[in-house]
Protein backbone atom coordinates (compact mmCIF):
# COMPACT_ATOMS: atom_id res chain seq x y z
CA UNK A 1 0.00 0.00 0.00
CA UNK A 2 1.31 3.65 -0.91
CA UNK A 3 1.06 6.53 1.29
CA UNK A 4 2.90 9.76 1.94
CA UNK A 5 3.75 12.04 4.66
CA UNK A 6 3.82 15.86 4.02
CA UNK A 7 4.22 19.05 6.53
CA UNK A 8 0.99 20.90 5.45
CA UNK A 9 -2.55 20.49 6.26
CA UNK A 10 -4.84 18.57 3.73
CA UNK A 11 -8.06 19.78 2.95
CA UNK A 12 -11.05 17.43 2.39
CA UNK A 13 -10.63 18.32 -1.59
CA UNK A 14 -6.63 17.82 -1.47
CA UNK A 15 -7.10 14.74 0.52
CA UNK A 16 -9.61 13.59 -2.02
CA UNK A 17 -7.27 13.80 -5.11
CA UNK A 18 -4.47 11.81 -2.95
CA UNK A 19 -7.37 9.04 -2.60
CA UNK A 20 -8.11 9.30 -6.62
CA UNK A 21 -4.19 9.28 -7.41
CA UNK A 22 -3.83 6.07 -5.54
CA UNK A 23 -2.93 6.80 -2.48
CA UNK A 24 -4.06 5.10 0.41
CA UNK A 25 -2.87 6.55 3.44
CA UNK A 26 -1.36 9.75 4.98
CA UNK A 27 1.06 10.71 7.92
CA UNK A 28 0.97 13.57 9.65
CA UNK A 29 2.57 15.97 12.31
CA UNK A 30 2.23 16.77 15.81
CA UNK A 31 4.80 19.51 17.79
CA UNK A 32 7.38 18.44 20.81
CA UNK A 33 6.24 21.19 23.29
CA UNK A 34 3.56 22.94 21.60
CA UNK A 35 1.31 22.47 18.09
CA UNK A 36 1.90 24.68 15.01
CA UNK A 37 -0.94 26.03 12.85
CA UNK A 38 0.45 23.56 10.10
CA UNK A 39 0.17 20.86 12.66
CA UNK A 40 -2.66 18.47 12.48
CA UNK A 41 -6.09 19.29 13.96
CA UNK A 42 -9.79 17.86 14.66
CA UNK A 43 -10.98 19.35 11.18
CA UNK A 44 -7.89 17.81 9.24
CA UNK A 45 -8.39 14.32 11.00
CA UNK A 46 -11.98 14.65 9.60
CA UNK A 47 -11.18 15.79 6.62
CA UNK A 48 -8.41 13.22 5.45
CA UNK A 49 -10.81 10.39 6.76
CA UNK A 50 -13.29 11.46 4.94
CA UNK A 51 -11.69 11.35 1.68
CA UNK A 52 -11.30 7.13 2.54
CA UNK A 53 -7.16 7.72 3.43
CA UNK A 54 -6.44 5.85 6.18
CA UNK A 55 -3.86 8.16 9.16
CA UNK A 56 -0.71 7.83 11.09
CA UNK A 57 1.05 10.58 13.51
CA UNK A 58 4.44 10.97 13.56
CA UNK A 59 6.34 13.73 16.18
CA UNK A 60 8.65 16.80 14.34
CA UNK A 61 11.99 15.99 14.93
CA UNK A 62 13.85 19.64 16.35
CA UNK A 63 15.92 21.26 14.31
CA UNK A 64 19.56 21.96 14.38
CA UNK A 65 21.74 21.45 16.84
CA UNK A 66 19.27 18.62 16.59
CA UNK A 67 18.14 16.02 19.20
CA UNK A 68 20.13 16.16 22.43
CA UNK A 69 18.92 13.18 23.79
CA UNK A 70 18.54 12.61 27.36
CA UNK A 71 15.45 10.64 29.47
CA UNK A 72 13.88 13.13 30.67
CA UNK A 73 14.09 15.13 27.29
CA UNK A 74 12.25 12.00 25.97
CA UNK A 75 9.38 11.44 28.64
CA UNK A 76 8.32 14.98 28.07
CA UNK A 77 8.44 15.03 24.03
CA UNK A 78 6.63 11.60 24.50
CA UNK A 79 3.78 12.93 26.88
CA UNK A 80 2.97 15.90 24.59
CA UNK A 81 3.12 13.40 21.28
CA UNK A 82 0.15 11.81 23.36
CA UNK A 83 -1.43 15.24 24.42
CA UNK A 84 -1.43 16.56 21.16
CA UNK A 85 -2.75 13.40 19.34
CA UNK A 86 -5.35 12.92 22.06
CA UNK A 87 -6.48 16.62 20.95
CA UNK A 88 -6.85 15.87 17.14
CA UNK A 89 -8.90 13.49 18.07
CA UNK A 90 -6.38 10.86 16.70
CA UNK A 91 -8.10 7.08 17.78
CA UNK A 92 -6.62 5.58 20.75
CA UNK A 93 -4.53 2.45 19.74
CA UNK A 94 -3.09 3.38 16.47
CA UNK A 95 0.95 4.30 15.50
CA UNK A 96 2.26 7.64 16.96
CA UNK A 97 5.86 7.41 15.56
CA UNK A 98 8.73 9.18 17.15
CA UNK A 99 11.13 10.85 14.31
CA UNK A 100 14.90 9.91 15.45
CA UNK A 101 17.36 11.41 13.51
CA UNK A 102 19.87 14.15 13.55
CA UNK A 103 21.04 12.97 16.50
CA UNK A 104 23.54 16.02 18.42
CA UNK A 105 26.94 14.52 17.66
CA UNK A 106 29.08 13.45 20.23
CA UNK A 107 25.71 12.18 22.53
CA UNK A 108 26.38 8.69 24.28
CA UNK A 109 24.36 5.82 22.66
CA UNK A 110 22.81 4.69 26.01
CA UNK A 111 22.06 8.63 26.43
CA UNK A 112 20.22 8.04 22.99
CA UNK A 113 18.54 4.73 23.89
CA UNK A 114 17.19 6.50 27.15
CA UNK A 115 15.78 8.85 25.25
CA UNK A 116 13.76 6.45 22.90
CA UNK A 117 12.63 4.02 25.59
CA UNK A 118 11.48 7.35 28.10
CA UNK A 119 9.74 8.58 24.43
CA UNK A 120 8.00 5.14 23.87
CA UNK A 121 6.81 4.23 27.99
CA UNK A 122 4.96 8.08 27.62
CA UNK A 123 3.73 6.78 23.86
CA UNK A 124 2.85 3.47 24.91
CA UNK A 125 -0.05 3.94 27.05
CA UNK A 126 -2.10 5.72 24.78
CA UNK A 127 -0.92 4.67 21.58
CA UNK A 128 1.09 1.93 19.56
CA UNK A 129 4.61 3.94 19.88
CA UNK A 130 6.70 3.36 16.70
CA UNK A 131 9.87 5.13 15.46
CA UNK A 132 11.11 6.72 12.19
CA UNK A 133 14.92 5.72 12.12
CA UNK A 134 16.99 8.87 10.19
CA UNK A 135 19.92 9.77 9.42
CA UNK A 136 22.62 10.25 12.93
CA UNK A 137 20.93 8.22 15.24
CA UNK A 138 24.02 6.91 16.07
CA UNK A 139 22.76 3.42 16.77
CA UNK A 140 23.50 -0.27 14.99
CA UNK A 141 20.51 -2.53 13.18
CA UNK A 142 21.45 -5.06 16.70
CA UNK A 143 21.27 -1.71 18.81
CA UNK A 144 17.83 -0.63 17.74
CA UNK A 145 16.78 -4.23 17.92
CA UNK A 146 17.81 -5.19 20.88
CA UNK A 147 18.29 -1.94 22.94
CA UNK A 148 14.93 -0.27 22.12
CA UNK A 149 10.99 -1.22 23.20
CA UNK A 150 9.93 -0.74 19.41
CA UNK A 151 8.41 -3.25 17.93
CA UNK A 152 7.29 -1.11 14.84
CA UNK A 153 9.92 0.60 12.52
CA UNK A 154 9.55 3.48 9.47
CA UNK A 155 13.07 3.45 7.53
CA UNK A 156 13.83 6.89 6.08
CA UNK A 157 14.97 7.92 3.17
CA UNK A 158 18.55 8.27 4.40
CA UNK A 159 20.95 5.10 4.61
CA UNK A 160 20.21 3.88 8.02
CA UNK A 161 21.14 0.15 9.31
CA UNK A 162 18.62 -2.44 8.97
CA UNK A 163 17.00 -3.36 12.20
CA UNK A 164 18.50 -6.88 13.06
CA UNK A 165 16.05 -9.63 12.69
CA UNK A 166 12.69 -7.49 12.32
CA UNK A 167 13.85 -5.08 9.44
CA UNK A 168 11.34 -2.16 8.50
CA UNK A 169 7.43 -2.14 8.35
CA UNK A 170 7.44 0.39 6.26
CA UNK A 171 9.77 2.50 3.86
CA UNK A 172 9.97 6.44 2.56
CA UNK A 173 10.78 7.24 -0.38
CA UNK A 174 11.81 10.84 -2.05
CA UNK A 175 8.85 12.57 -4.25
CA UNK A 176 8.68 15.98 -4.68
CA UNK A 177 5.25 17.69 -5.22
CA UNK A 178 1.87 15.78 -6.01
CA UNK A 179 -0.90 17.89 -6.47
CA UNK A 180 0.55 20.99 -5.52
CA UNK A 181 2.42 20.29 -2.07
CA UNK A 182 5.82 18.67 -1.14
CA UNK A 183 5.74 15.08 0.13
CA UNK A 184 7.85 12.05 0.90
CA UNK A 185 6.33 8.71 -0.64
CA UNK A 186 6.15 5.57 1.97
CA UNK A 187 5.75 2.09 0.83
CA UNK A 188 3.73 -0.46 3.93
CA UNK A 189 5.93 -3.74 3.25
CA UNK A 190 5.31 -5.47 6.95
CA UNK A 191 8.61 -6.67 8.55
CA UNK A 192 9.84 -9.73 8.77
CA UNK A 193 7.82 -10.40 12.17
CA UNK A 194 4.49 -9.68 10.99
CA UNK A 195 3.93 -6.55 11.87
CA UNK A 196 2.75 -3.05 9.59
CA UNK A 197 1.91 0.15 11.24
CA UNK A 198 -1.58 0.10 13.11
CA UNK A 199 -3.41 3.09 11.06
CA UNK A 200 -6.48 5.23 12.34
CA UNK A 201 -8.86 3.95 9.80
CA UNK A 202 -12.14 5.44 7.68
CA UNK A 203 -15.41 4.16 8.55
CA UNK A 204 -16.79 2.50 5.76
CA UNK A 205 -19.63 4.61 5.78
CA UNK A 206 -17.78 7.70 4.68
CA UNK A 207 -17.04 6.29 1.48
CA UNK A 208 -20.65 6.97 0.32
CA UNK A 209 -19.16 10.71 0.71
CA UNK A 210 -16.53 10.18 -1.61
CA UNK A 211 -18.86 8.90 -4.19
CA UNK A 212 -21.50 11.50 -3.60
CA UNK A 213 -18.96 14.26 -4.04
CA UNK A 214 -17.36 13.12 -7.26
CA UNK A 215 -20.53 12.10 -8.44
CA UNK A 216 -19.95 8.39 -8.60
CA UNK A 217 -16.64 9.21 -10.72
CA UNK A 218 -14.36 8.06 -7.92
CA UNK A 219 -13.25 4.29 -7.36
CA UNK A 220 -13.21 3.26 -3.54
CA UNK A 221 -11.41 0.49 -2.81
Amino acid sequence: MKGFDCNVKLSFEKALEFKKAGYGFAIRYVGRLKQAAHDIDKAEVDNILRAGLKLAIVQHCPPKPGIQATKELGTEYGKNAVLFSNEAGYKTGCIVYLDLEDVTPGTSKQSIIDFCNAWYEQVQVGYTPGVYVGFNTFLTGDELYHKLKFQHYWKSLSKVPDVLKRGYEMVQSACGAVNGIQIDNNIVTGDKLGNSPVFMMPEKILTHVINVYNDGSCEVN
